[in-house]
């Protein structure tokens, strides 16, 4: 697991690990037993599956609030903001810069903790499964979701969620058009605000999971995306010298 502090009500010498769900970054506490935040893993990533489904359907539907709705059978938002950006060319600002803003936004420890994690994940070698997934998920349902401003960008989309607690997420939502080719590192897109262009879309949320909600839905979801854990999850460990997948979660050809 990336060795960092974990800020936000929880030790802040302990270490957090980087999961790949979908098109979302997810932190979690390193100290976590196994399990403890599978409530938190099974309904995003569900709540994905969901909206790219329904963005396949009808491309005129949002994924962030197809997603958001689903997600809202279980987890009762306390934020809700959205916030549009125009970078202009000489903009020194970029998406990874404006996601580490909108968490600071919410709590100045998260981001400061999404910064040091973003940081630390742009020098994961981009061949590395987990990155593959990452940017599988960040043009899924981009190109449908944002309309192009020029023929050569193409619209992508991704969440950064910080999981305090198996009850409790803080995640922001971004979607932008770029002009990086599809196969270069998604984190190397994030950080060069040269390439963006048109209108950049921030949605900021933070919410409880409400156990007598989900508990009704609990086995329900597990089932629905059990078999699609192995391709969209993946957990990011570090060793000395290269990161691998965690066989618990190991992604499959």
């Amino acid at each position: 697991m990336y060795r960092l502090p974990f800020f936000g009500g929880v030790d802040m010498e302990s270490d957090y690990s980087v999961l790949v769900v979908g098109a979302a970054i997810l932190l979690v506490p390193g100290a976590a037993k196994p399990g403890d935040y599978d409530d938190v893993i099974n309904s995003v990533l569900f709540a994905q599956l969901v909206a790219d489904k329904q963005v396949a359907k009808d491309s005129s539907v949002d994924w962030y609030d197809t997603y958001s709705q689903v997600l809202d059978n279980f987890w009762l938002r306390f934020v809700k903001t959205r916030e549009d950006n125009h970078l202009g060319p000489e903009s020194a600002a970029s998406a990874a810069t404006l996601i580490v803003a909108a968490m600071a936004k919410m709590e100045d420890d998260l981001g400061r903790l999404t910064a040091e994690a973003m940081s630390r994940l742009v020098k994961t070698p981009e061949s590395h499964p987990a990155i593959n997934v990452l940017r599988r998920h960040m043009h899924k349902a981009g190109d449908v979701s944002v309309e192009r401003t020029t023929e050569a960008a193409e619209g992508a989309h991704m969440l950064v969620i910080v999981a305090q607690t198996p009850f409790l997420l803080s995640s922001v939502y971004i979607r932008f058009q770029t002009l990086q080719a599809r196969d270069r590192h998604p984190l190397v897109t994030l950080g060069r605000g040269a390439d963006l262009r048109g209108v950049i879309t921030l949605r900021c949320a933070q919410a409880n999971l409400s156990e007598d909600l989900y508990r009704l839905a609990r086995e329900s979801v597990a089932l629905k995306i059990k078999d699609r854990i192995a391709a969209n999850v993946a957990l990011l460990t570090v060793g000395d010298e290269l990161c691998a997948v965690d066989p618990s979660r190991e992604i499959q050809p």
